[in-house]
């Protein structure tokens, strides 16, 4: 396959790109089983749940990796404002919608989607798939408050939260909170290590990707067959497994001329995540109200077609809405809040926010 040539650090993007395919699959699976269709065998919702997440905020902490040393209020505005903002908005986006069409939620929160109080306790009871924004907005304080704190300690605290937490011993009954405790060590990971975790992938080769893909390999049977995930640790090591072997193949493929699209997906993968579902419950709504029971095989090609057209529907929703900046960034006004008194605004159009998931969406 011919190559191409790539940015430093494309394979990010790339990254990022094949991880947000795998939400919106992982998103299309639960929802075709949610009206009532059989497809995909459950157990390839293992791996699924191993990979984009955990690399989304191993990301995302590597994207971030000079905030800590921003003063607070730079911090705020810079960081935190544009994902709280983004968390509220299509939160109450998401809620309209699931008044309209009700029914389908695919199980992804505690509470019903259509329910006031997903709006009523938003900040401090995330029921949503939009969790990850408001986890990343909560890491990256975190991140700056721990500031002092040796990496050491941050790593060997969040990490042992983490084996516990996979393992189902902490559980805090909510789908915000739980992935704060399954995912904060591997944010801080990524925000402590950037450096060396880019120059590891860097210098990584075809005998690193077989290693931790055996590795991936090896913790999904065991948590398939075995039924290991009650053993402290064991999801954490899939997670970092899988997080490797989806990095060091992003760096293999980024120069590949097929990895183009992917490396775009990348680069728009939070807005991808704000509007995935969207499509994606639309359509699971029409096959549930149809009744139809089709054989497993037929529900499995439904789910695969649906994650396909939830994608490109995805595109088409970013490009048709583009020109409508408040869905996704904050206005100025409310950025201005955070400015220094007597600071003069540049007049430059501010950017997309590039901090991303997941996903369930920039990492996200």
């Amino acid at each position: 396959m011919a190559e191409r040539i790539v940015a430093r650090g494309e394979w990010m993007d790339v990254a990022k790109g094949a991880a947000i395919v795998f939400v919106v699959v992982f998103h299309a699976f639960l929802y075709v089983e949610g009206a009532g269709v059989k497809g995909m065998p459950s157990l390839l919702k293992v791996p699924l749940e191993l990979f984009p997440i955990p690399a989304f905020f191993v990301l995302a902490g590597m994207t971030q990796h000079r905030t800590p040393t921003y003063a607070f209020r730079d911090l705020l505005r810079r960081r935190i404002l544009p994902l709280v903002y983004l968390y509220v908005l299509w939160s109450v986006i998401r809620w309209v919608f699931y008044v309209v069409v009700p029914g389908i939620d695919g199980g992804l929160g505690d509470l019903s989607a259509e329910s006031p109080l997903t709006l009523a306790l938003l900040l401090v009871w995330p029921s949503s798939s939009y969790w990850f924004l408001w986890a990343l907005a909560l890491f990256t304080l975190v991140g700056w408050l721990l500031r002092a704190v040796p990496p050491v300690v941050q790593l060997a605290a969040s990490g042992v939260l983490a084996a516990l937490q996979g393992a189902g011993i902490v559980d805090p009954g909510n789908v915000g909170w739980d992935r704060v405790a399954g995912m904060l060590f591997l944010y801080l990971l990524g925000l402590h290590f950037s450096g060396r975790i880019a120059s590891s992938v860097a210098a990584s080769g075809w005998r690193q990707l077989a290693a931790s893909g055996a590795v991936v390999v090896l913790v999904v049977a065991a948590l398939v067959l075995l039924r290991a995930r009650s053993v402290p640790g064991v999801v954490l090591v899939g997670q970092l497994a899988a997080v490797a072997f989806g990095l060091v193949l992003a760096r293999t493929i980024a120069p590949r001329r097929g990895s183009a699209a992917l490396a775009d997906w990348g680069r728009r993968s939070l807005t991808i995540y704000l509007v995935h579902l969207f499509p994606i419950v639309s359509l699971a709504a029409v096959l549930s109200a149809s009744g139809w029971q089709p054989p497993r095989a037929v529900g499995a090609v439904l789910q695969v077609v649906l994650a396909a057209v939830a994608l490109a529907a995805s595109l088409w929703i970013i490009r048709a809405t583009s020109r409508v900046r408040w869905l996704y960034v904050p206005p100025r006004p409310l950025s201005d809040v955070l400015r220094p008194r007597g600071a003069r605004r540049t007049g430059a159009r501010a950017a997309t926010p590039r901090h991303e998931p997941p996903a369930e969406g920039g990492t996200a």
